[in-house]
């Protein structure tokens, strides 16, 4: 859990500013406390274990459609 914490932090630079954090995918339910001590913002998607699938299977639906 603290290694999704040291993620976000490596990612992010300092002064860099967040209005919300979207959590999704299989392990998003495991960290979401863990994340939200640290960044109160934090929100957890609706079915959140499947939201990556159905984003990635909607974006290939799209893609399909421009072909």
């Amino acid at each position: 859990r603290s290694a999704t914490l040291n993620l976000i932090s490596e990612k992010w630079q300092r002064g860099t500013t967040v209005d919300v954090i979207y959590l999704s995918g299989g392990g998003a339910e495991l960290v979401v406390e863990d994340v939200r001590e640290a960044y109160p913002q934090t929100q957890l998607v609706q079915d959140a274990q499947l939201a990556n699938a159905r984003g990635y299977l909607n974006y290939a639906r799209f893609i399909a459609r421009q072909s």
